[in-house]
């Protein structure tokens, strides 16, 4: 394929994400850059990748526009939804990058034929089967609108005090659970969470650099039934495993041992 020729029929912008789509970058604008059918499949596979934790607080969108489509994409849970501008009028289905690629180059069957090369070649993001997840957004009903609103709701706006959770207050079994749980958890390239005296912060690590802070939050321990969590400034809770791991929703953050 003749990269230039590909490259002048996709722009790419972001909000609050790195052009690549691979950080978070809160308060931010990208402007719109030319890229090719890799580059834009890139992109979506790391926003993909991108963890609930990472995105809390923070709604991160990548822009897309083609011969033939304009879209808004965000990351819900792990899955790429999609939605044709205007955004206010157009559902958003849930779609793969190959398909959101597929949507924008729809009517070029060379540049169709080229997103499917592509994709063969680009590393495609992990995504979880979620087959009951998968049957209830399909048809993108008014109720599914509903759930996945409920969704996003909870990450970027939930209670400070999650129903069922009573807070520690005994001095001593809390510096007994911080002696058990503050550390580092997590494997680069995905985030880094560290837990010190209270306070959350989320660091993105990259190969032999420094790492880059994403977010910095204050924690407090709950008791949930005989679950010990942390209870987030902003309502996430993070529980501690048997195994020494950290989990947040569907995602592990195994300890560091050093």
């Amino acid at each position: 394929m003749n990269e230039d020729l590909s490259a002048s029929r996709l722009n790419l912008s972001t909000v609050n994400l790195s052009i690549d789509g691979a950080h978070v970058t809160p308060d931010r604008k990208e402007a719109s850059v030319p890229v090719s059918q890799t580059e834009a499949l890139a992109a979506l596979q790391a926003f993909a990748r991108l963890t609930a934790m990472e995105l809390v607080d923070v709604e991160a969108k990548i822009y897309l526009s083609g011969p033939q489509a304009k879209m808004a994409v965000q990351n819900v849970g792990g899955k790429l939804f999609a939605a044709q501008l205007p955004e206010a009028v157009n559902p958003a289905t849930e779609s793969t990058p190959e398909e959101i690629i597929a949507r924008l180059m729809a009517g070029d069957p060379a540049a169709s034929a080229a997103a499917g090369t592509e994709a063969a070649v680009v590393p495609d993001a992990v995504r979880p089967a979620g087959g009951w997840r998968r049957r209830w957004l399909s048809g993108w009903t008014a109720a599914t609108l509903a759930v996945v609103a409920a969704v996003l709701a909870y990450v970027n706006f939930a209670p400070a005090t999650a129903e069922g959770v009573a807070i520690i207050r005994d001095p001593a079994k809390i510096a007994s659970l911080h002696a058990r749980c503050d550390g580092r958890y997590g494997a680069p390239p995905a985030t880094i969470l560290v837990l010190d005296r209270g306070r959350l912060t989320g660091q993105q690590v990259a190969s032999g650099g420094d790492p880059t802070p994403l977010f910095a939050m204050n924690y407090q321990f709950g008791q949930r039934g005989d679950q010990v969590v942390l209870v987030v400034d902003n309502g996430a809770l993070l529980e501690p495993q048997p195994d020494g791991s950290l989990k947040f929703m569907d995602s592990l953050y195994p300890r560091q041992t050093r």
